[in-house]
């Protein structure tokens, strides 16, 4: 097959066909009844596919394949997987990278397999393409636009991609993934600092293992035994609660310009962080005047009261939710990361009491009659004191996060598309102490 013609503006880069680039056709994934699932290989799902963009050694379903199967459907690292469908136009295609798998791993039929030729491409380098705008739009141009979007492989393979030589895609890729693997790592710092801080809070507020628990005694509170000089308060009796709002979107002056931080659920399941500062959308001050829900503090924590309900983060700006929140400002009595765990251990029952024939959500007043602990001064003032450094470091590591993400999201598409050279470029990726 013959190749494309060199592209002047990439520095001579050539552009093919994705076909030209594999070394074998794509491939859809397995597809097998219900009564297959629940063991055997690892498959990665489409939940897998929109979480992560590499795809390593996550927990998955099983599912039970012949070797014939295995040999067909199996995964390898550089495998790139594209999705077939999505909901939203955005979705279609999105692409993820297998790396470093410990056991065999299979793919599920909503996905697409690309294995690429190593001796023509770098399939590192093509996953970085198209996660760049030009190689987003490449995929948009060949997605349907139906009640479910999608793209076919047979699609798939006649897109012409930028192909420089093999020599750049290689050190371009590895630039890019020297900030991505410091964004891991970083990812995994907050990970460990953030369940030391999780077991801290079970131990003392579950299992009541605080410092000098020998020699507490406990006491019968609402047919519950706590540690003397405790309480056990309904939480809208202890800190104050706000819910949200939404300014009418068919005013301008209320979104524009957004000075205002404004939060909506997704904002927190695409965060999935304990801190927050920044949100996909504000509103303009005189949005924030024109309905009745407040502005509330840094370090308030937020939850998310329908749709994903449970979610919880901590804001670091004055902010305001729309309606799907309840809000707590937390006090003396009752810290804000006493606040963050204690709504993560009782998520169960804030579901269950959760109601609605369309979605189900939890109002506030059913959640104001929830329980929650209010320990004495002397445990209240530890807990804290442990706390604070840990939640500190982990607000380090976002910050830390959040400017490696900046600096790669700018490289990212100047290097795939060659308006960087190359040839002499060196870019050191600076691991410095948060």
């Amino acid at each position: 097959m013959a190749r494309g013609s060199p592209n002047s503006t990439n520095q001579g880069w050539e552009q093919v066909r994705l076909e030209e680039l594999l070394a074998e056709p794509v491939r859809n994934g397995v597809y097998k009844p219900k009564e297959y699932h629940g063991s055997g290989v690892k498959m990665v799902n489409m939940g897998e596919l929109f979480a992560y963009d590499f795809i390593t050694n996550q927990e998955m379903r099983r599912l039970e394949l012949t070797e014939e199967e295995m040999e067909k459907s199996s995964l390898r690292e550089g495998d790139l997987l594209f999705a077939r469908r999505s909901l939203i136009l955005e979705g279609s295609g999105k692409s993820s990278i297998v790396m470093r798998l410990s056991e065999p791993t299979t793919f599920e039929s909503s996905i697409i397999r690309a294995r690429f030729d190593s001796s023509r491409a770098n399939p590192l380098f093509f996953f970085y393409f198209f996660k760049s705008p030009r190689g987003r739009a490449a995929v948009a141009s060949i997605a349907t636009r139906t009640a479910v979007s999608g793209i076919r492989g047979s699609d798939l393979v006649r897109l012409k991609v930028d192909c420089p030589p093999l020599n750049h895609q290689r050190k371009i890729s590895q630039i890019i993934h020297n900030y991505d693997s410091l964004i891991q790592t970083n990812l995994h710092r907050i990970n460990i600092v953030g369940e030391i801080a999780r077991r801290i809070f079970i131990e003392w507020f579950v299992k009541f293992r605080f410092p000098g628990h020998e020699k507490a005694r406990l006491t019968e509170s609402s047919g519950r035994k706590i540690p003397g000089g405790w309480e056990l308060r309904p939480v809208g009796e202890v800190v104050e609660t706000f819910g949200g709002a939404t300014p009418s979107t068919k005013n301008p002056g209320y979104w524009n310009p957004g000075e205002v931080t404004w939060f909506t659920p997704s904002d927190l399941t695409e965060s999935g962080s304990m801190f927050i500062e920044e949100s996909a959308k504000a509103i303009s001050r005189a949005g924030l005047d024109s309905c009745s829900a407040k502005l509330f503090p840094p370090y308030s924590v937020m939850m998310n009261s329908r749709a994903t309900i449970g979610v919880v983060s901590i804001n670091k700006r004055h902010a305001r939710t729309n309606q799907g929140f309840i809000t707590c400002i937390p006090n003396e009595r009752v810290s804000a990361y006493q606040l963050y765990f204690w709504l993560e251990q009782n998520k169960e029952r804030i579901v269950s009491v959760a109601s609605g024939a369309t979605y189900k959500e939890i109002n506030r007043s059913e959640f104001r009659e929830i329980p929650i602990l209010i320990a004495d001064v002397q445990t209240r003032g530890a807990f804290l004191a442990l706390m604070e450094p840990l939640g500190k470091l982990i607000e380090a590591l976002l910050k830390k996060n959040a400017r490696l993400k900046r600096m790669r999201d700018i490289l990212l598409p100047k290097l795939v598309s060659g308006q960087l050279d190359v040839g002499d470029l060196e870019i050191k990726v600076e691991d410095d102490k948060p």
